[in-house]
């Protein structure tokens, strides 16, 4: 569990659940025009295939780290070599 607590992606993806309901509740209960309701969700719209970049990218580097037998949890970690 603590490893978790430390990862990159789930402290993004906790971000952006935080942000995403605080733009919903912005959105539905302190404005008080149609339009900025809009406004406000389509922002959080748009900034949701951000964070979804973010972590894919750092998914990627972590998948070409563990493969490489450089990524930071395999500190120690004897890697056998075929050719």
């Amino acid at each position: 569990m603590l490893k978790l607590l430390k990862s990159r992606k789930f402290l993004i993806l906790v971000l952006d659940a935080v942000f995403g309901i605080a733009a919903l509740f912005a959105a539905f209960y302190l404005v008080e025009g149609t339009e900025l309701k809009v406004l406000i969700l389509a922002v959080f719209g748009i900034l949701q295939p951000v964070f979804i970049g973010v972590i894919n990218g750092i998914t990627q580097e972590d998948a070409a780290a563990y493969a490489a037998g450089t990524h930071p949890a395999q500190v120690g970690f004897v890697r056998s070599v075929e050719e």
